[in-house]
């Protein structure tokens, strides 16, 4: 075996002695120092015993004192010296006689080279080790079978404890609390039986913080088979604080109401919160591992996922509605924010997406603004309306006029039929205009819509073909509010026609249903104009190919209508939804293309009325000599309304300014024995007239007419007690003098 080059330290008292053995040493490689009282760096020392005796005391002692490396030490001694009391002091590691062969020296001193780098490998290894066990963050400790500590690095940072050198030689129950020492006690136990490794996580109370500690034990057996247990103990408070605060973030982020998706990069899901299961009916589960694309409804074209992703992958945040589809097929809507989540390179490692459903609070927008949309049409359409009824009038009534004043025979008099007849159908088109603009002044009384209900569908099921039947369910009970009963047959004939259009190609079912239902608050705040109390419920529910999103935003709206020129006017539903919200009612619908129609119409219930008067029937016409003074800001009007009541033998006054015809009354207030005045006139309205008339002549009866009047819904002139009825334009030669008749042989209104 090789013997590797070694510094060796050599001082003999004879010169010819140190000359000799240098030479030894250097023929086999070694380098040769000489014995200082400060040698150092040198793998061996060899002297005899005067040069020994040349160095003071502790010479020896100074030569052994790093014993953390063997340093050999080899005295060359007469034959006459004492090697065993040498060797006792622990200063000399061998003697060596003299005279002493080559052979001799050179083996001794191969020994003890080898011995040296042993140790000196051996000790590097061990430095290794301390060093890393020195750098561990990790409290690192042995313990023998009595548990106490007998090997520990500096990291024991224990209740009252500064250090390893705090622990050493003490048991693990007088380091720990007894509760901690107890459970690591049972551990230490099942290593040393078992030989197997323990791991647990306890928990300690240091400085007054809670510091939380993940324990791993293992046997070790050292030499002689001397049994040990090691231990690694490592500080996990950053990590279960980590843990904690995810785990609460988790938690709050199932408690809230908002949809939350994390993916990653390539926008594979990782996350969904409970939110996200409510709101999209997907488990975790089905949504893990997929794009976010599964939930598209495809109401959105590319373009519009071409720029959210373009936005979100440049590192900015995206905001919108998304229209999804829910598990069950179902459509809603979400409020979107959008986020990257950047790493500490600072790209974009994950999306963070958070979505609010909206769908009735967009529904509410999207009522609100048709709304809206209806009243401005209809404050439009009915100033139209008054305007062409005052056109309609003398038209209607001069013709009317003209007519009784010639022979049965007559061409002329079959002229002035058909213009009569062309004005009749034009003020029925301006009806409808005025329902769905809430402004046609019907008078509405309580009303048991039920046998209305049952009527109109006895005219629906007698008009549809074979291929649709129709169910009907009519609640017994209480079933008034206040209406117009035409108008409640118009509402279910023209919801009942448009369902029909809508299976006139598939046939289906046509279901009906008329219920007393009690809307809550909280209901009330989701359908815009309900409020809390009863009502009658009037559904309408067909099978047909509903109605697209695009079209289904407008089929309230007048002129409307996605059926042929030939195949209605585009007012039916328009009109329903002007006499419903006209009685303070609600109509919504509910429509999937392919999945049918469902109309919902809301009316205010009232309790049944003690007893309902009866209109007067189709009176005679018949004439008077009462006295009468007609007020109409439109002079061929005022004209008209004398020359037919005068006709009918009635004393007129006519007049177009209601200031004028005020001043009249104040006058003489007995000289009238009727009143007929227009509602909308400048410089003074007929509800001004009609009050001031009150106020003079209380018991002086009035006919108010009107083309509308958007100002003065009929609960407002009903309250004037001298107003017997309201006559909406334009009013034909009969119409007005059964008014007139009524009014003068009527004693309350």
């Amino acid at each position: 075996m090789d013997v590797p080059r070694a510094t060796i330290a050599v001082s003999f008292a004879r010169p010819a002695d140190q000359r000799l053995v240098r030479e030894q040493l250097r023929a086999h490689g070694h380098q040769v120092v000489t014995v200082t009282a400060a040698t150092a760096g040198v793998d061996l020392v060899l002297l005899d015993l005067p040069s020994l005796h040349r160095h003071d005391s502790d010479f020896l002692r100074r030569l052994k004192e790093d014993d953390s490396v063997f340093l050999p030490v080899i005295l060359a001694i007469d034959r006459r010296g004492n090697a065993a009391a040498w060797l006792n002091t622990g200063l000399i590691d061998d003697c060596l006689r003299l005279p002493f062969s080559k052979a001799e020296l050179i083996s001794r001193i191969n020994v003890f080279i080898r011995l040296r780098q042993r140790t000196l490998a051996l000790a590097e290894k061990s430095e290794e080790i301390r060093a890393l066990v020195r750098s561990s963050e990790d409290h690192i400790f042995m313990l023998d079978q009595e548990s106490r500590f007998i090997a520990s690095n500096n990291r024991a940072q224990q209740p009252g404890q500064d250090g390893s050198q705090d622990i050493i030689g003490r048991r693990l129950d007088q380091v720990l609390p007894s509760t901690v020492a107890g459970t690591l006690q049972r551990a230490v136990d099942e290593v040393l039986s078992t030989r197997k490794v323990q791991t647990l996580e306890y928990s300690l109370a240091i400085d007054g913080a809670t510091r939380h500690r993940h324990l791993t034990l293992f046997p070790v057996t050292l030499a002689g088979g001397r049994k040990r247990v090691g231990g690694i103990c490592r500080d996990i408070t950053a990590q279960v604080e980590t843990e904690q605060s995810r785990f609460l973030l988790a938690k709050a982020m199932d408690y809230t109401a908002e949809s939350v998706i994390i993916t990653d990069r390539d926008r594979k899901i990782i996350f969904v919160n409970a939110g996200f299961e409510k709101i999209s009916g997907y488990s975790r589960q089905e949504a893990l591992g997929r794009s976010p694309a599964f939930l598209r409804s495809g109401r959105h074209d590319a373009a519009f996922y071409r720029h959210l992703l373009a936005t979100i992958h440049g590192g900015r945040i995206w905001k919108g509605d998304f229209v999804n589809r829910r598990k069950d097929g179902r459509i809603y809507v979400v409020e979107a924010t959008i986020s990257p989540v950047f790493d500490e390179q600072g790209e974009i490692s994950h999306f963070v997406s958070v979505r609010r459903d909206v769908t009735e609070e967009r529904r509410f927008e999207k009522v609100r603004q048709r709304m809206q949309r209806f009243e401005a049409i209809g404050t439009l359409a009915g100033g139209i309306a008054h305007d062409f009824n005052n056109i309609l009038t003398p038209i209607m009534g001069y013709s009317e006029l003209s007519k009784s004043l010639l022979p049965a025979d007559s061409q002329i008099r079959d002229n002035l039929e058909q213009i009569v007849l062309a004005a009749n159908r034009a003020r029925e088109l301006v009806r409808q205009i005025l329902t769905f603009s809430r402004q046609n002044g019907a008078r509405r009384l309580p009303l048991d819509i039920r046998m209305v209900v049952k009527e109109a569908l006895k005219l629906i099921r007698a008009a549809l073909p074979a291929d649709i039947r129709i169910e009907q369910q009519i609640e017994a009970g209480k079933g008034y509010v206040i209406a117009d009963p035409t108008e409640i047959h118009q509402v279910v004939m023209n919801l009942c026609t448009n369902a029909r259009y809508a299976m006139d190609e598939i046939g289906g079912t046509l279901k009906v249903r008329l219920v007393r239902v009690d809307i809550d608050s909280g209901r009330a705040l989701s359908v815009p104009g309900l409020h809390a109390g009863p009502y009658l419920q009037l559904t309408v529910e067909d099978t047909g190919c509903g109605i697209s999103p695009r079209v289904l935003d407008r089929i309230f709206e007048p002129y409307f209508t996605t059926r042929g020129e030939d195949r209605g006017t585009g007012l039916g539903l328009a009109t329903v939804h002007g006499i419903v919200t006209g009685m303070d009612g609600v109509v919504t619908v509910q429509s999937e293309q392919g999945q049918g129609t469902i109309f919902d119409v809301f009316l205010p219930a009232v309790e049944p009325p003690a007893g309902v008067g009866q209109d007067g029937g189709d009176l005679p016409v018949t004439g008077g000599n009462e006295r009468i003074l007609f007020v109409d800001d439109e002079p061929m009007i005022a004209d008209l309304g004398r020359k037919m009541l005068g006709q009918l033998g009635y004393a007129v006054t006519a007049t177009s300014d209601p200031v004028a015809a005020l001043e009249l009354l104040r006058k003489n207030p007995d000289c009238f024995d009727l009143v007929i005045t227009d509602m909308t006139m400048p410089g003074m309205s007929g509800m001004e007239l009609v009050r001031e008339i009150g106020a003079l002549r209380p018991a002086l009866p009035v006919i108010a007419c009107t083309g509308f009047n958007r100002k003065m819904p009929h609960q407002d002139w009903n309250k004037q007690k001298n107003v017997r009825q309201l006559l909406m334009k334009p009013m034909g030669f009969k119409e007005l003098a059964q008014a007139v008749r009524k009014a003068l042989d009527t004693g309350v209104p």
